[in-house]
């Protein structure tokens, strides 16, 4: 190769090698929520397991936000009435707060397609909201629904109004 057709292909490889970048960091992955939950779970035996998610939790707050998948880091900030530092669209958001101050925030990276073993979703038995706002004292049911290799959590607020 000569001259601008070796520039051409060295620009060519640079520009696959950082696209092949920019990708890992969108591999589904569980947060550091996700793994709370599932140490938690472990410790409960077979069957519906009840947790209260502040015992969980290595800091103290009184509210938790959870906003599913589709919400951008700007709809949360205009919920929260604060800047969060979230990166993504395409993922569930949760805001920790004590008093109007961030405590802590947590993002994952799910797979579209498919719950990710040790993952964490959240429903009600109500009409499906479009974020949940949980106070500290929130108990929940996790249900374990199995997945081709392992198991994802099923939360469900069981004194919540």
């Amino acid at each position: 190769m000569k001259g601008p057709c070796k520039i051409l292909s060295v620009m060519a490889l640079i520009g696959v090698l950082i696209s092949a970048c920019s990708w890992v960091g969108t591999i589904p992955s569980n947060s550091e929520f996700d793994v709370w939950v599932a140490d938690s779970v472990k410790h409960c035996g077979e069957g519906v397991c009840t947790i209260r998610l502040s015992e969980l939790t290595p800091f103290d707050w009184n509210q938790m936000y959870v906003f599913p998948i589709g919400f951008t880091p700007d709809d949360v900030n205009n919920v929260v009435k604060t800047t969060v530092p979230f990166r993504q669209e395409f993922s569930r958001k949760i805001v920790f707060l004590k008093g109007d101050v961030v405590v802590h925030t947590d993002e994952n990276r799910p797979d579209l397609e498919t719950m990710l073993p040790q993952e964490v979703f959240f429903s009600d038995d109500k009409d499906k909201q479009s974020y949940y706002v949980f106070p500290k004292s929130a108990l929940f049911s996790v249900e374990r629904k199995k997945l081709d290799v392992g198991e994802y959590y099923e939360l469900k607020c069981v004194n919540c109004g």
